[in-house]
């Protein structure tokens, strides 16, 4: 097996991953995904992760990188839309999600975000692993599967990939998906984005099914619109959505009508779907987020246990529907 040792201090790298079907790339600067590039039915290859090339727009991305990033790697696919999404398709730690800690609002890690550091990044034939102190994130390659290993030994962790998937590969809105999330509650937020209520689908019976009012997680939510979100049966994404989903089932499904099928499989028992509700107008809406992880701000469930460590794993895999 052909391994490369790379040890880097603050210094951009980059690494792929690729076989008949995938070809994923991959940063150390917040061991990032860059593109996962794949063919639709029609034998059309693009990029499904959302990256700021997708807009020709580069004006509007604010970054704080180091002048030797910006000279080696194209700024606006590192830190994303601005600097409070940092995160875009990179991993989210130490805690992913909003947690009230000290009276403080931490989001993805706050500071110490693991998003915003580089890595160590070791590539194998058909993996790339990458190290951060007590981190570890393993991304393997098999087959039509890309497979995201996490390993951690600290007090409290809730790890996420935090990547914006387009299944299009063109950039449109992503009210053409169509998810299906074995689900039936998910957490309404507060003011604060914080999980406040449990919200279970089968105490509605309306459905407004053309609800995409992007502030349906704010508190304007009516009672006559909770299953909007009720995807246990396949419908097209609604707009507005930033919301921790409890998972009954490991597995959800997120296609396109161009033939790619998304299946993530996960041992996590939620996941926050988020729809791009706060990226600039000219590319709002047009990626959607499905975070594996701990329901955000429960610090009970994201504790490790004395003597243990935290491991994880969630499965992307990619086909094609005729």
């Amino acid at each position: 097996m052909i391994k490369e040792e790379l040890k880097p201090e603050n210094e951009l790298l980059e690494a792929t991953l690729k076989n008949k079907f995938l070809e994923v790339s991959f940063i150390n600067y917040g061991a990032r995904i860059t593109s996962i590039k794949m063919p639709d039915k029609n034998g059309n290859i693009h990029n499904i992760v959302l990256t700021a090339e997708e807009t020709n727009n580069f004006k509007n991305i604010e970054t704080n990188l180091s002048n030797n990033v910006k000279e080696n790697y194209n700024a606006q696919n590192l830190k994303g839309w601005t600097k409070d999404r940092s995160f875009t398709n990179a991993i989210c730690g130490p805690l992913a999600g909003r947690y009230l800690i000290d009276g403080e609002i931490i989001l993805h890690g706050g500071k110490e975000a693991l998003s915003d550091v580089y890595w160590e990044l070791s590539k194998h034939e058909d993996s790339v692993t990458f190290k951060h102190k007590n981190f570890k994130v393993i991304y393997t390659l098999k087959n039509n599967e890309l497979i995201v290993s996490y390993e951690a030994a600290t007090e409290f962790v809730n790890l996420t990939q935090h990547a914006y998937f387009n299944l299009s590969g063109t950039g449109e809105k992503i009210e053409s998906h169509i998810l299906q999330l074995p689900s039936s509650a998910y957490w309404e937020l507060d003011k604060n984005s914080l999980p406040t209520q449990l919200i279970n689908f089968d105490d509605y019976t309306e459905v407004k099914n053309d609800y995409t009012n992007e502030n349906l997680n704010k508190e304007e939510t009516s009672d006559a619109n909770h299953r909007a979100w009720d995807f246990r049966k396949p419908r097209n994404l609604s707009f507005g959505i930033d919301n921790p989903f409890i998972l009954e089932e490991s597995e959800l499904i997120l296609s396109h009508p161009n033939g790619r099928m998304l299946t993530i499989k996960t041992d996590q028992p939620a996941v926050v779907v988020y729809t791009g509700n706060n990226m600039p107008e000219e590319v709002r809406h047009t990626a959607v987020c499905l975070e594996t992880q701990y329901v955000p701000n429960d610090l009970e469930k994201a504790k490790v246990k004395k003597g243990e460590s935290y491991k994880q794993e969630t499965i992307f895999k990619f086909d094609i529907l005729n």
